[in-house]
Order: C-alpha cells, then sequence, then structure tokens
C-alpha cells in the first residue's frame, strides 16, 4: 500500500494547483478562438475550420461534445485540461516508476505537479494538456512495445498496435504530436538498445509498428501540408516571425523549467528563473551518472534529445517552437530531475531539492492565481468599454477572438463590438469566424473609413488593445487610415496587457459612402 502513498500525495498536489478558482478569470485571446470554435457547426470544425486552424479538428469536436453535457462555461472550457493535467502527473508517476522505481517515481510526479508551464495550461482551454497526456502514455507504450519486441510469439503485436495509435493520437490532436510520436519511437529504440544490441527480430517489428504510425497519420499530415501551402489564408501567419534566435531561448526556458513570469516579480523572476534552470541542470546530471538504472536514464535522455532535434528539423521547416508546443518534452525533464532528487542522500537533502524547484516555480504558480492568463482580463476591459461608450460610439478590435471575449463579458448595457480589422494576411480565418459567430463588420484598413461613413456621420472609435508585437501592423494600419480624417487618439490607458485607445469621429466625405463588400 506504501506504493501507492507517494502516487496519491503527487496527484493531491496537482489537483490543487489546477483545480481551484478554474473559472475565475476571465478566457484569454486564444482560449477566447476555443469558445468561438463551440458555437460552429459539427462539420463546421472540420471544413472549412480544419484548413484554416493550426489545429486538428480532433480537440474541437471532443470538446464540443463535451460543452453538451457540462456546458460552455469558462470552468468548463477548461475543465478537460485540468483533468488531463492531473492525469499526466499519474502517467508520469506510472512510467518513472517502471524506469527507475518508486522513489523516483514520486519526485518525477511531484515536479511535474508543481512545474509553472504545465500548471498553466492545465488551466487553459486548449489542447496542449490533452497533447501531453496522450505523448506520456505514448511514452508508456513504448516502453512497453520495447520489452517485448524481441520475444518470440505475438505478445508484441498489442503493444505495437498501442504504440503506434497513440503516436497517431498525437498528432490528430495538434500537429506538433508529429514530434511527440517521433520521440515515443527514439524512446523505444533507446530502451531496446539499453538492455542491450538490439536483434534484427526486434528492429523490424519496431519499423512495422513506425509504418502503422505513419499510415494512421496521413490524414492529418496531407491537412498539415495543404495548410502550409494557403499560409496566410491560415491562422499562423504570426509564426513566421518566430526566428531560430527567439525559438532557442523559449526552448531553454521551457526545456529547464523556468517559466515565465508577471508583474509583480521584477526581480525576483528572473532570479527563480536562473534558480530553476541551475536545478534543472544538476539534477538532470545525477540523473544521467553512472549508477543504479543509468541505461533507463540515458534512454530518457536520448528520447529528449531526439524531441528536441525533430523540433530544430520542424522549426526550419515551418515556425514551430512556442512555449506551449515545447509542453510535450517537460515531463521527460521532470522524469531526469525526479531521478536526479532520488539519487541524493540523505532524505534531507531530498527534501532541500525538491524545496528549491517548488521556490523556483512559486512566483509563476502565484501569477497562475492572482493574475489573469496572459495578463489579459477581458471582463474587465469590456467594463471600461461599457463606461467609456455613448450613442456617438463604435467599438474595433484587431481580430475575431477579441471580439469573441467582449462580446462574452460585455457589461450591462455596454456596446457589442461593431468592427473587426482584419489581421493582414490571415483574412481566411478570422473573416470566416467574424461571419459566422460575430455581429460586428470585418474591414481592412482600406476598406474602415467607407464603413465607418456608411450613415454619413462616423463614430468615435473605442479600440479595445492588446499588447503583443504581432498586433503592431494592425496599430500602424488603424493609424495610417484615421490619421488623415482628422481622427485623434486619447492616450491609451493600459491594464496589464490590455488596453483601451479613443479616438474621435474622423472626417467623412461629403457624400454619402457605401462601405465595400
Amino acid at each position: 500500500m506504501r506504493a501507492w502513498y507517494g502516487l496519491a500525495a503527487a496527484i493531491l498536489v496537482a489537483a490543487a494547483l489546477r483545480l481551484p478558482g478554474i473559472g475565475t478569470w476571465s478566457l484569454w485571446a486564444d482560449e477566447a478562438a476555443t469558445a468561438a470554435f463551440m458555437t460552429l457547426g459539427w462539420w463546421d470544425l472540420v471544413d472549412p475550420l480544419a484548413r484554416l486552424e493550426t489545429t486538428p479538428p480532433t480537440y474541437y469536436l471532443a470538446l464540443k461534445a463535451w460543452t453538451l453535457a457540462a456546458g460552455g462555461s469558462d470552468a468548463a472550457l477548461r475543465l478537460p485540461s485540468a483533468l488531463a493535467g492531473i492525469a499526466s502527473v499519474a502517467v508520469l508517476w506510472w512510467l518513472c516508476r517502471d524506469a527507475f522505481g518508486r522513489r523516483a517515481a514520486f519526485w518525477a510526479a511531484m515536479t511535474l505537479a508543481i512545474t509553472g508551464w504545465h500548471v498553466f495550461h492545465s488551466r487553459d482551454a486548449r489542447v496542449y494538456a490533452l497533447l501531453v497526456l496522450a505523448a506520456l502514455l505514448a511514452l508508456v507504450a513504448a516502453r512497453a512495445f520495447a520489452a517485448r519486441a524481441g520475444r518470440p510469439g505475438p505478445g508484441w503485436i498489442a503493444p505495437a498496435i498501442g504504440l503506434a495509435g497513440l503516436g497517431a493520437l498525437t498528432a490528430w490532436l495538434h500537429f506538433a504530436g508529429t514530434i511527440a510520436a517521433g520521440t515515443a519511437f527514439i524512446y523505444a529504440a533507446a530502451v531496446m538498445i539499453a538492455g542491450g544490441p538490439p536483434d534484427r527480430r526486434a528492429v523490424v517489428r519496431l519499423i512495422a509498428a513506425a509504418a502503422l504510425c505513419g499510415v494512421l497519420m496521413l490524414p492529418v499530415l496531407w491537412l498539415a501540408w495543404s495548410i502550409m501551402q494557403a499560409d496566410g489564408a491560415a491562422g499562423f501567419g504570426w509564426m513566421n516571425r518566430i526566428g531560430f534566435a527567439l525559438a532557442g531561448q523559449t526552448m531553454l526556458r521551457v526545456l529547464m523549467l523556468a517559466p515565465s513570469t508577471l508583474d509583480p516579480w521584477t526581480g525576483i523572476g528572473p532570479a527563480a528563473a536562473g534558480l530553476a534552470a541551475g536545478m534543472a541542470l544538476v539534477l538532470g546530471w545525477l540523473a544521467l551518472r553512472p549508477g543504479p538504472r543509468q541505461a533507463e536514464a540515458l534512454a530518457l535522455g536520448a528520447a529528449l534529445a531526439g524531441g528536441i532535434a525533430l523540433f530544430l528539423v520542424a522549426h526550419a521547416i515551418k515556425p514551430l517552437i512556442l512555449t506551449r508546443t515545447l509542453l510535450i518534452l517537460v515531463p521527460l525533464v521532470a522524469a531526469l530531475v525526479g531521478t536526479g532528487i532520488a539519487r541524493l542522500q540523505p532524505v534531507a537533502l531530498r527534501v532541500a531539492a525538491f524545496a528549491a524547484m517548488l521556490l523556483a516555480q512559486a512566483p509563476a504558480l502565484y501569477d497562475t492565481f492572482r493574475i489573469p492568463p496572459d495578463a489579459s482580463d477581458w471582463r474587465r476591459l469590456a467594463q471600461r468599454i461599457a463606461a467609456a461608450s455613448g450613442p456617438d460610439s463604435a467599438v474595433l478590435v484587431f481580430d475575431a477572438f477579441e471580439a469573441t471575449a467582449l462580446d462574452r463579458y460585455r457589461a450591462a448595457g455596454g456596446p457589442r463590438v461593431g468592427y473587426i480589422l482584419l489581421p493582414p494576411g490571415e483574412v481566411g480565418l478570422h473573416g470566416y469566424i467574424a461571419a459566422r459567430t460575430s455581429s460586428a463588420q470585418a474591414v481592412t484598413a482600406e476598406t474602415l473609413l467607407a464603413a465607418l461613413c456608411r450613415d454619413l456621420r462616423a463614430p468615435r472609435l473605442l479600440v479595445g488593445q492588446r499588447n503583443h508585437e504581432v498586433l503592431e501592423d494592425q496599430r500602424q494600419a488603424l493609424a495610417g487610415a484615421l490619421r488623415g480624417t482628422g481622427s485623434r487618439p486619447e492616450p491609451t490607458i493600459w491594464d496589464r496587457s490590455l488596453g483601451l485607445e479613443i479616438w474621435s469621429a474622423p472626417n467623412c466625405p461629403a457624400g454619402p459612402t457605401p462601405a465595400r463588400p
């Protein structure tokens, strides 16, 4: 029974950091996209959304089914991610118990339970917590397959099908899941090698399992290829801005378990990130040193190195290295950290090492409960817009999901979003969502004035601003379209990452100017 106490403790810690207050904060912009998609029909999620969105429709179809029973509240949308995050802690314990023993399994599970990156995405109405869970199950299947691949008889078939199916599932959940699947097969090969040179039969069976996984992935690979051809019409044109320098910084932060922090951690945040990175390096080194089950640790390290290499190759084809996609490698780091902690003697030193990791994560965990996700409180911005609005005003935002967020939290008597300034190069996704889920009119910088002057008297504009560099082109386009008409802005008032900018009414041409279609 004592073997299960550690698992129970890790699950309790994971639940305590993922469930309380899950519906307190408003949805942030990416979660608002999820909420918008839930208003579409079942087939709309498959076509055309699957050709426009950067995530396959599997998650959205499953979440839509979930909302039929649980409703569409903020907490209901986030709960599947929270449950997947908690389950991931249990699956990591299972993986590490078989590979390293109960002590390492406990510390690995506890490390993942408190890791800021994983906690954040486990409270997020997006696919990434479920993707991590599927990736971990694929690793468990990979280890089970490696143990049976060289044995005579049909005992290897079920693990091979499990490995292929779970690997394909990760790709069906997200295109980055192809990397998770590749990582699982690298892990299977590494575990086989750790037990001695694999025989020809085991290698052939591994290739057969990989081929089956590839066949199951074919529809997703075709979908990814078609979206890459569309590019500008799809929803990830902004990702082209992510160069290797920024990608490298992101990879270091995530894989060193050094979470980003918001105010008021101006000085403490970087120190905590440095502490997390230092502890991850030292404990990972301890896990890989010669000792009991070093071969298992090296196999896990090989899987991590292989996953990093796959990310770099994929990023060279299409920018893919983001904090949320890298999350699939975080459990591997947590497993090595937990194994390193388990090797420390005496017990007090193990407790001290974990306490240092917890201290490093503390600012990010504080942010999780005290600051809205992405530092954006759309409910409060909607209240500010309602207070500033009048009969002569209209609301404008920069994409369809911002419109979803503001309309979702519209204060009593407050205005709905009237105009959406479409992002340049991404009119496909945002134009479609604006037309299907919002009463706002989608405009471009060229058609904005005509739309405002439709009734001869233009309103003053209340512009909801989000402090994100990818929106800078739209801000400049808006300013360029309005300044020549005599419209002038008041200073933007920021509330963390969201701001309200008010433009005076532009001067319209003498005659009616019909808006372009």
